[in-house]
């Protein structure tokens, strides 16, 4: 009986570092827009006259945009948990959030803001990680 050497199976996808970071850093974009939005949910909701901040008019564009904000930390909190699942659509809904996020950054740096240099520059980091890195989200779907 002649010996066979038997195929070696794949490993598992293993998470490069910058794919942690990338859903590490969804994640704390998550926790932080949504607690800006409970914010603005709270100033919303509640007469102007009784908060304890008077120079915020409570309006109900303030519980739009609360709203907005938490839909958007609902969806970067499930984006950054696939993102490290390995998830394809994590990546893709990752990609999409991150241009969003870009846009958002450098319309608030243009109009004088230079804190927002940071958002600008989380932004561009998610989108150099994902795009650079389809090829672990492709050996983790075959396998």
């Amino acid at each position: 009986m002649p010996f066979v050497i038997p195929t070696p199976m794949a490993a598992p996808a293993k998470r490069p570092p910058v794919l942690t970071t990338a859903g590490v850093a969804l994640l704390v974009l998550a926790i932080l827009h949504g607690a800006v939005g409970a914010l603005g949910l709270s100033l919303g909701t509640s007469p102007a006259s009784s908060h304890p901040l008077p120079a915020v008019a409570a309006t109900g564009l303030t519980a739009a945009i609360g709203i907005l904000l938490v839909s958007l930390a609902a969806l970067e909190l499930v984006a950054g948990v696939l993102v490290l699942r390995l998830s394809g659509m994590g990546r893709t809904l990752g990609l999409i959030l991150a241009c969003v996020e870009l846009l958002q950054g450098l319309r608030i740096v243009v109009d004088g803001q230079g804190t927002a240099i940071f958002a600008v520059a989380v932004a561009c980091f998610l989108l150099y990680a994902l795009a650079t890195t389809g090829d672990v989200f492709a050996r983790a779907r075959r396998g």
